[in-house]
């Protein structure tokens, strides 16, 4: 497909990303996307087959463009602690919006899909991966001191996705955001 397929993708991704957001996953259906997206029943199946088609593609988009990311910066040589800090206060700082109730709809769409299941043990696979391997280069660099990477990471993946549930029963403010970085950098021993 051209760049009019592509178009098409994304705007069906965007819209059904907000409509997830508002509704959750299991609350969405085809005939949501196609109203919100302004398209036929055969033009949004051309792309997608499905709603669980639909939130992996978001899911997986949302991926690579953190990978791409974490690339340029490391291309652009940023030191590493400030690319993983920088990563942590805008992943918390999510939080903050209408639209972190997308989280809970990550977490609805692993229980009830067991290809959600799969993508979304990748992803944290792929989150702690990244995390540790900037916590490792802030090591060597000496801006942190920690003795597992590995292990430093999975916490932070946790905090990170326990506030994202918590957030949805008690609104997070940035007071809250600022004190969790102050702890992940005690948790990282940052030097900065």
């Amino acid at each position: 497909m051209g760049a009019k397929g592509d178009a098409a993708r994304k705007r069906i991704l965007d819209e059904a990303r907000m409509l997830f957001a508002q509704k959750g996953y299991s609350e969405v259906t085809m005939k949501d996307v196609c109203e919100a997206v302004g398209m036929s029943r055969g033009g949004v199946y051309r792309h997608y087959t499905s709603t669980e088609d639909i939130f992996a593609a978001i899911i997986c988009r949302e991926q690579e463009q953190a990978i791409a990311a974490l690339k340029k910066a490391e291309k652009e040589n940023r030191p590493p602690e400030i690319i993983l800090l920088t990563f942590l206060r805008n992943r918390a700082n999510y939080y903050l919006h209408q639209e972190s109730s997308f989280e809970n709809a990550i977490t609805e769409f692993a229980q009830n899909s067991a290809k959600g299941k799969a993508i979304l043990v990748e992803r944290a696979k792929t989150s702690v991966k990244i995390m540790s391997h900037l916590i490792r280069l802030g090591c060597e660099s000496g801006a942190f001191c920690c003795g597992d990477e590995v292990a430093a990471a999975e916490h932070l993946l946790w905090l990170l996705e326990g506030m994202a549930k918590h957030n949805a029963l008690i609104p997070i403010g940035e007071d809250e955001i600022d004190k969790l970085i102050k702890q992940f950098k005690v948790m990282l021993g940052y030097r900065g």
